[in-house]
């Protein structure tokens, strides 16, 4: 299998360790058969998916949004997926949360999930873990938490 990618910034140490080619934004847009998004709302990425992009797709592909709400035009993504532009998708983020009515929830080629991607047993599992590990670095080891958000000493 080919896995390629697309990032704003791309980490090319970490692509070449895991064998991962990183291509254009339309490139990876024309060529995939499965895209996967996980990137942050913002300004560059807000409909970075939208009726254009969308049609740039093979009609055997799938799109998967796991990022952010507001990456995938949700208005756009309904009317392709309601002329077959793509074969399908599915969301586990949305604009509007927590969920409310909405027409791509009427669609068989659309699956929708309610913002439960980092709730499987191996991801709660692994916050338990990670606190735990971060708690006795602090204490035990006298060192500064890693991934601190706040940045203040």
């Amino acid at each position: 299998m080919r896995v390629i990618a697309f990032d704003f910034y791309p980490d090319e140490k970490f692509a070449a360790e895991h064998g991962i080619e990183f291509v254009s934004l339309d490139q990876l847009t024309e060529s995939s058969d499965f895209i996967t998004l996980h990137k942050p709302l913002t300004d560059k990425t807000q409909n970075l998916f939208d009726a254009a992009r969308i049609k740039r797709m093979k009609k055997s592909a799938f799109l998967i949004n796991a990022s952010r709400g507001g990456i995938v035009n949700e208005q756009d993504l309904y009317q392709a997926l309601l002329d077959n532009v793509i074969a399908g998708a599915a969301a586990d983020v949305f604009e509007q949360e927590p969920l409310a009515e909405h027409p791509l929830f009427t669609l068989s080629n659309f699956i929708p999930t309610s913002h439960i991607a980092g709730y499987t047993d191996g991801a709660i599992s692994a916050i338990g873990e990670r606190c735990v590990a971060q708690i006795v670095q602090c204490i035990k080891q006298g060192e500064r938490p890693t991934n601190v958000m706040n940045g203040l000493d």
